[in-house]
């Protein structure tokens, strides 16, 4: 993979420190951070900065960062921010990873330079980085007949557990895929892709190819 066909230097993923959130909705990005990471097999480094844990890949030749801000989620921007700017890397560059109410569970959207949408922790990365021209991975947590924090901090439940794995692994193959292939393509590819659809076929397609089986 030449330096060139790398579209971004910067992973940054969304959630709350403490064992208290582990395994929470609002922490479905550093779920999908921890999944990725384990598909690292390039030559890699852990280490600590102020207000995040940061991992260092080598990809084929090209560094890519992985950063897990730990402060709480309203003040993730501060430590991204930082980062940027003592590695000297592009806001246009960085792929954020967080959690999204507005999309239902199993499901997942990437995006480029879209608005907060009322998350806390993306408009935090904003205002701290000046800019929202950065891509974005939605990981879908849906609403569930709750409201706000109260949903956000709650646990999957059994049943969803295994709906969210399966969403974590597509989360990971689209950060993979982007990396590669850039944001535009990885969003031809993976949007409207329920978890599970291992057929390169979006939802749509597939009921494309029932109906004409029924007919």
């Amino acid at each position: 993979m030449p330096r060139s066909a790398i579209h971004f230097d910067l992973v940054v993923a969304l959630g709350n420190p403490g064992v208290e959130y582990e395994g929470t909705r609002h922490n479905a990005g550093f779920a999908v951070a921890d999944a990725f990471a384990r598909t690292c097999e390039g030559i890699s480094s852990e280490f600590k900065i102020a207000g995040a844990a940061a991992r260092r890949f080598v990809l084929s030749g090209c560094e890519v960062h992985l950063l897990k801000p730990n402060r709480y989620m309203n003040l993730s921007g501060e430590p991204v921010a930082a980062f940027i700017a003592k590695k000297g890397l592009a806001v246009e560059r960085m792929m954020l990873v967080h959690d999204d109410m507005d999309i239902p569970l199993g499901r997942m959207k990437l995006c480029l330079g879209a608005g907060a949408a009322g998350h806390n922790g993306v408009q935090s990365v904003i205002d701290c980085v000046g800019s929202a021209n950065f891509a974005r991975l939605r990981i879908g947590i849906g609403r569930g007949g709750g409201e706000g924090a109260d949903y956000v901090l709650s646990k999957f439940t059994g049943d969803e557990e295994e709906i969210f794995r399966d969403s974590v692994e597509l989360c990971v193959s689209a950060i993979r895929f982007s990396l590669a292939s850039g944001i535009s393509a990885a969003m031809n590819k993976f949007n409207r892709r329920p978890a599970g659809n291992s057929s390169g076929k979006d939802a749509d397609e597939d009921e494309t190819d029932k109906s004409e089986k029924k007919a």
